[in-house]
């Protein structure tokens, strides 16, 4: 869930196949979009006047992280331009972006999905330390996640407790891969 094919700022970023839904994006995430490309700008600026020093690993990470906001912005900043309305250069970005955008929705958040689908299975995916849930009957921490699971203090022991949350993530899994199919096919 914390790879890079699931990060949830790419997907939303990504989060438009059509004009219509490109349009929507934007302006969502222009003004954030904006805001982060001023920041890293700043930052590696600061690192050339030597203001501050970061080892070549991290000027690299801001660097590509620059790069992606520049073509993101690229094609938002025209996202409530018809097609025909565009010049042969911003029309190949918007069509790269939207191939990016099929990609990382139908492909590899699908393909993560049956990932966890297949890896949340067995007696201890949530590890071997249930029995401090069992007693406070709060949130239970689904290994490798961050996603929260309600449980309730009835669930006795902790098989059914693991069994539970396992069904329940099940069905959540199984829910979100229909919604994604449907969206995907409207």
């Amino acid at each position: 869930m914390h790879s890079n094919e699931a990060n949830t700022d790419t997907l939303r970023y990504l989060n438009a196949r059509n004009d219509a839904n490109l349009a929507n994006v934007a302006k969502d995430t222009m003004s954030m979009l904006k805001e982060r490309q001023q920041t890293l700008v700043k930052y590696l600026s600061q690192v050339e006047n030597r203001e501050i020093q970061v080892s070549e690993k991290v000027k690299k990470l801001w660097s590509e992280k620059l790069d992606a906001t520049n073509v993101i912005l690229t094609v938002l900043v025209d996202a409530d331009k018809a097609e025909s309305e565009l010049d042969e250069g911003a029309k190949a970005n918007r069509h790269a972006f939207f191939k990016t955008a099929k990609q990382a929705w139908e492909v590899n958040l699908a393909g993560i999905l049956v990932q966890l689908s297949k890896e949340m299975a067995g007696p201890y995916s949530l590890g071997n330390d249930c029995h401090i849930s069992k007693r406070h009957g709060t949130n239970v921490g689904l290994k490798g996640t961050s996603t929260r699971l309600q449980t309730c203090t009835s669930l006795v022991g902790c098989q059914g407790l693991r069994a539970s949350a396992e069904g329940m993530l099940t069905t959540m899994v199984r829910r979100l891969s229909r919604r994604l199919k449907t969206t995907l096919e409207g």
